[in-house]
């Protein structure tokens, strides 16, 4: 283990400094991740966390027992090892239909229920697994569900997003690598360190929105608040304004994009663009 380096990591977080000091030898935390119904847009993000190097996070903190866009081959004795040991991640949302979503011949639903019953944490990546998603929005062809209905005696760590903050994916898997335990987690059952505020709270146009200064078009000069452009970040949990994305250059409100609060449940249904054009006239 490069153990400055995963030092590092937990220092960025706000972790134990002073624990993982003290411990002088760190089992690397065995995970598996199974994609679903997804667009692979929580994996790619996962790869491409800019704030540090993936391969020291995949070296030194996890061990990637199997991920369908990284690994070669499928083992057939997947879940068989580590059992009891092992992080089940699930990136999509599930249905019951074998016709929709099976791989290597098996409905991947199927697939995810036998893997939970030797998993020590349960972790749902993504907004899909966490709420439904996209595939769940009207009218649902498939019928997709999300991780809590297909395990619903088990506790589910959910990390939403869509696709979440790289940051926020590899924060909970330190943080249980590191305590050995489930981190702290809200009413909705999402890390507190990245979910307890909304964008609202801690966005940098909030100065604007108190002296009720707002943009009327997306090209405004002044960097007004975008309420009356239909931003949803007042009730959207999510840490796009504190740690940002690609290596905390930018978030979508910085970029003058107003939130679409694809943190939360439902979002594609209740925020799509058509809200814009009510939110304006509300706001009048």
């Amino acid at each position: 283990m490069n153990k400055q380096t995963v030092r590092n990591l937990v220092e960025l977080f706000k972790f134990d400094l002073e624990k993982f000091d003290q411990t002088h030898e760190f089992n690397r935390l065995p995970v598996i991740w199974i994609n679903a119904q997804d667009c692979t847009g929580c994996s790619e993000t996962f790869v491409r966390g800019m704030n540090f190097d993936i391969a020291h996070f995949i070296f030194d903190v996890i061990s990637l027992t199997y991920m369908d866009i990284l690994s070669y081959t499928r083992p057939n004795d997947l879940g068989k090892k580590n059992q009891g040991e092992y992080v089940l991640i699930v990136e999509g949302s599930l249905g019951p239909h074998f016709d929709y979503c099976f791989v290597g011949g098996k409905c991947v639903a199927d697939e995810v229920k036998e893997l939970a019953e030797h998993a020590k944490y349960i972790i749902a990546v993504g907004s899909c697994s966490c709420w439904g998603g996209i595939p769940a929005a009207k009218p649902n062809p498939t019928e997709a569900v999300d991780l809590q209905e297909i395990l619903p005696d088990r506790e589910i760590i959910r990390v939403p997003g869509c696709p979440p903050l790289p940051e926020a994916i590899y924060g909970t898997l330190l943080y249980l690598w590191l305590e050995g335990k489930t981190p702290p987690l809200t009413r909705k059952g999402t890390p507190t360190f990245f979910y307890d505020k909304t964008v609202h709270e801690t966005c940098h146009r909030k100065h604007f929105f108190d002296q009720k200064l707002f943009a009327e078009h997306f090209d405004d000069p002044n960097g007004y608040c975008l309420l009356k452009l239909g931003c949803k970040g007042p009730t959207a949990f999510n840490g796009c304004e504190t740690i940002k994305w690609n290596g905390g250059i930018s978030s979508p409100i910085f970029s003058g994009n107003a939130c679409l609060g694809c943190s939360e449940k439902n979002f594609w249904d209740k925020y799509k663009t058509p809200v814009v054009k009510k939110r304006k006239a509300e706001a009048k």
